[in-house]
């Protein structure tokens, strides 16, 4: 698509519409096609240009600037064009909306009694809207068999899909006048609008005759009628599908109001064709939004950092696995709304989809995989019910895995009666062999716990004893117990507040992590990484390898990694930065061998920069600090440079009386701002 430049941004929001309409991208679309209009034949270029597969043209799309209004001219150039190519039908598209136009009158082109945002099937084009257009070029008026298939809806950028579900919360603190069950009554309802999309894109039928548009529709008289279409709606999936208890907590919506300007809302958007993962985006916009200050400790994992983490976590492996018939768990113990969750499901999804397509594998075995990869793989607990019940939605919307997300606390290692009996994160299961496994233990384990938590009332006293390291810091515990619950040499990937990997209160920590993992790299990230969630502490992820045993008198000596991203493609409020490149920062990580990093000095690729330390060198350090900074070659030379000198060391200026503090309150981590 080079040398698109006004109509880029609108040509990448239809074609997904298109190709949910049934053609396909390399064979029946072509795109800047010459064509000839006019008395003095000034040469253009059609957009996109539709053949379905055949030597002539079917008919084409005009694409205009992103949210310009379509005016005569458009429509007259669009037919122009089509005259000059033999196209009977044509399309003019700003972004926002369709337009259909008989490509020998100019006139609006009504299918089923409608010419807007509505384009026919690729079946239905060929069986029935050609053979009614050739019969009569100039018809105005045709009719297909009834198409429940949803209208075009643009996908939205990030930024503006936060500010449309700012919108609509803003919409429940008006009018309802008490936002108390704000996230949980719009979670329903925004559930509902991506089932409605699943189940359109994967040409299901509905289990009602109501779809947001048509509620949408609806003037203020008619609002209380979309209250009880919503009502309904949810009755209907509680009682008809398995995934039904997802909604048994009642919508506490009261205004007939609220329900129609929110559902207005949600139908202009197709959530489908917005930027990657939009639908968890949402789901935790209005997490933050509703929960911050109660002290819950969310932090919602940027897009692009998830996609990365798994990446350093072999996400292939469990591909592999399950190919070759083996049993892979995946863990989040702390998994919010689901991000890591659902974009790995994705990923291996599509990878079975590839190696089917390139006949790698048989279709029942493809089935059979995907299968297993929905139910039996990806599992997350969280201690926060709604939030928990919010990630059991986004898993249905993905691909149903929702059994596998429970609201639990995987802090706690005591019950009633049975002291230090662990909790088991990953359920009993019937592996691959057909053995039972009651171990609980998981083969990768993705996370962003919270940070910045006391967990001294939520634990009980036999909880904080049973841990290796004893604490109430939720960071703390939440890495001892992923190191509990990954099976050996397997790995972990976790976000962790950079106060662990140096603060002194945190040595004990460390050193515990040096001796139960092996630890393969620790990576710094931008500081802009959090801000666009109000969010400003400095972060690091650091993947770890289960250790066979441990090594309790930490002999072990080989190469740790450190990297510093500079950039994840985005700057502190959320807006994506033009021209970045995350496929290959990915690509550059995920390839990096430790060996191959200097130990001596920086080596640097796109938007990163790392070293390697030996382990012996971190275990002979007082501090043991495990941060970036600390280890940078060019610290390390100016603090030797220092040591040479016999410089004074900062104890021996202060002459004042100094003690050290405590880290700042949860509540103190997210900005109001």
């Amino acid at each position: 698509m080079a040398g698109i430049s006004e109509t880029e941004t609108v040509i990448k929001k239809i074609i997904p519409y298109l190709q949910r309409r049934g053609y396909d991208l390399a064979k029946d679309l072509a795109f800047e096609i010459p064509a000839k209009v006019g008395s003095e034949a000034r040469q253009g270029f059609v957009d996109v240009l539709v053949t379905c597969d055949r030597p002539k043209p079917v008919f084409l799309v005009e694409a205009k600037r992103d949210g310009r209004k379509i005016t005569a001219q458009h429509r007259k150039q669009a037919v122009d064009y089509g005259k000059s190519l033999g196209c009977l039908l044509v399309a003019v598209t700003n972004g926002q909306q369709f337009e259909l136009l008989n490509g020998t009158t100019a006139k609006p082109l009504a299918v089923n009694g409608s010419s807007l945002n509505w384009i026919p099937s690729r079946s239905d084009l060929l069986s029935y809207v050609l053979p009614q257009l050739k019969k009569d070029n100039k018809s105005s008026k045709l009719v297909i068999p009834p198409d429940r298939a949803l209208p075009f809806r643009p996908g939205l950028p990030l930024s503006k899909l936060n500010h449309l579900i700012s919108q609509c919360h803003n919409t429940i603190r008006k009018i309802e006048k008490d936002e108390e069950h704000a996230f949980s009554d719009f979670s329903k309802l925004l559930f509902l609008k991506l089932l409605e999309e699943k189940w359109d894109n994967e040409g299901e039928e509905p289990l009602y005759s109501y779809t947001f548009h048509e509620l949408a529709a609806k003037g203020p008289k008619e609002a209380d009628q979309v209250r009880v279409a919503i009502i309904s709606m949810i009755e209907k999936i509680k009682q008809k599908t398995k995934f039904g208890a997802v909604l048994e907590d009642p919508i506490r919506l009261k205004q007939d109001a609220t329900y129609l300007q929110i559902v207005k809302r949600l139908a202009r958007v197709s959530f489908s064709d917005s930027d990657l993962d939009s639908k968890g985006a949402a789901f935790e916009y209005f997490v933050r939004a509703t929960l911050r200050g109660k002290k819950l400790g969310q932090y919602f994992t940027p897009r692009p950092l998830v996609r990365l983490m798994l990446h350093m976590g072999r996400w292939r492996q469990i591909v592999a696995s399950i190919r070759a018939g083996k049993t892979f768990k995946v863990l989040d113990p702390a998994c919010g709304t689901g991000g890591f969750l659902v974009l790995g499901m994705k990923l291996c999804i599509a990878e079975i989809e590839k190696a089917l397509k390139d006949k790698e594998i048989h279709s029942k075995d493809a089935a059979e995989f995907v299968n297993n990869l929905k139910q039996d793989v990806f599992f997350g607990v969280d201690a926060n019910e709604g939030v928990a019940c919010s990630a059991k939605m986004n898993m249905i919307v993905a691909g149903d895995g929702q059994n596998n997300i429970r609201h639990m606390d995987a802090l706690k290692k005591s019950t009633e009666g049975k002291k230090h009996l662990s909790q088991l994160l990953v359920p009993p299961y019937v592996d691959a062999k057909g053995k039972k496994c009651n171990d609980g233990k998981a083969h990768l384990i993705l996370s962003n716990p919270p940070f910045g938590t006391s967990e001294s009332e939520s634990l009980s006293q036999a909880d904080i004893n049973a841990y290796a390291v004893k604490s109430t810091k939720g960071q703390s515990l939440f890495i001892q117990r992923m190191i509990e619950v990954v099976d050996p040499e397997c790995r972990i990937v976790t976000v962790i507040d950079e106060g662990v990997l140096n603060n002194y209160g945190d040595q004990e920590l460390r050193r515990h992590i040096l001796a139960t993992c092996r630890i393969e790299w620790i990576c710094s990230l931008p500081e802009e990484t959090f801000k666009p969630n109000k969010i400003n502490v400095k972060s690091s992820f650091i993947v770890l390898s289960k250790r066979v045993q441990d090594d309790i008198e930490l002999k072990d000596n080989y190469p740790i990694g450190f990297i510093r991203i500079s950039s994840l493609g985005y700057d502190g409020s959320g807006e994506d930065l033009r021209g970045f490149e995350l496929p290959r920062l990915i690509k550059e990580l995920e390839n990096l061998d430790v060996e191959s990093v200097s130990d001596a000095g920086l080596t640097s690729g796109y938007v990163w920069e790392a070293f390697r330390v030996s382990s012996s060198e971190i275990i002979a350090d007082n501090t043991n600090r495990l941060d970036f900074r600390y280890w940078d070659p060019s610290v390390r030379m100016l603090i030797q440079s220092l040591n040479k000198t016999a410089g004074v060391s900062i104890k021996g200026i202060n002459k004042i009386q100094t003690r050290r503090g405590n880290s700042p309150d949860a509540s103190e981590y997210v900005s109001e701002a």
